[in-house]
């Protein structure tokens, strides 16, 4: 492993590739272990936003939140704190259902309820690219591990896609799906169904656990993100606009591990570039 190297931002060519791509492998396999089934979430804060709008997918960009207003076609952003910043709009969007961030890229994913549309879009809110999926778009999750967008709809289809919209893998559980997040660490789907009871899943549909399996969210949930490295979740929730934390102490990774999937993202960016 020498010679790893990958390409710079000032364009200089850095050899190796096939090593990057090895490491990227084998990092992603050290990390992607299942959590047992005995997770404990605690609601542990209720935050009321001063946007009393409906709320409907939520990402964090590691200095900001985004969160996405259901039938229409703005996000809005908070500091970390949650505190409101500004509102932006996507061209083209009817009814913005789910949201995700990608850290890799720096740029979100938002869905479009209304086309089956996800799109890919800068901070501002301007668009990058975009595809078309086979149902209607309720929920967004990216996954760090493999570089690939996961989408969630209320007939119970969960969808795996390449950045760019190919199909990858899908199940379907039968539920009615509302949030959907991704644990990095553990390689496994968050999801939130229209009863609010939270459900956890390995990559290729085999169910976990209920991770919390009575309604604690005021009104009815409507997005979730996951912070792997805390093991806090986060829901919304419909009017009046409140964002639920849970957290789970006993997911919180080594820092080892930590540090293993970090280098693995670092992998994954230069294998792209």
């Amino acid at each position: 492993m020498r010679d790893w190297k990958c390409t710079t931002r000032k364009g200089k060519r850095m050899k190796s590739k096939k090593h990057v791509v090895v490491l990227a492998t084998v990092l992603v396999s050290s990390v992607a272990f299942v959590q047992p089934a005995n997770a404990d979430f605690q609601k542990i804060d209720e935050i009321h936003l001063s946007t009393s709008t409906s709320h409907h997918g939520i990402a964090f960009d590691g200095s900001n939140w985004h969160i996405a207003d259901p039938w229409d076609d703005i996000f809005n952003t908070y500091d970390r704190n949650f505190v409101f910043l500004r509102t932006r709009r996507v061209a083209g969007v009817g009814d913005m259902r789910g949201l995700t961030f990608d850290k890799n890229s720096g740029n979100l994913f938002v869905g479009d309820h209304d086309t089956n549309i996800v799109r890919e879009v800068t901070l501002d809110g301007v668009e990058i690219q975009q595809f078309q999926v086979s149902h209607h778009v309720n929920a967004l999750a990216y996954d760090a591990v493999t570089d690939t967008i996961w989408t969630a709809a209320y007939t119970g289809v969960i969808e795996r896609r390449t950045r760019t919209g190919s199909l990858i893998s899908s199940f379907d559980r039968g539920e009615q799906w509302t949030g959907l997040a991704f644990d990095e660490f553990n390689n496994t789907l968050i999801t939130l169904e229209d009863g609010d009871t939270f459900y956890e899943f390995q990559t290729d549909g085999t169910l976990i656990a209920r991770i919390i399996p009575t309604d604690q969210l005021p009104y009815n949930g409507l997005g979730a993100a996951y912070d792997a490295a805390t093991g806090t979740l986060y829901a919304t929730s419909q009017s009046p606009g409140i964002v639920t934390v849970f957290q789970d102490p006993a997911r919180i990774p080594e820092p080892a591990t930590v540090v293993l999937l970090g280098l693995g993202g670092v992998a994954l960016v230069c294998r792209r570039r």
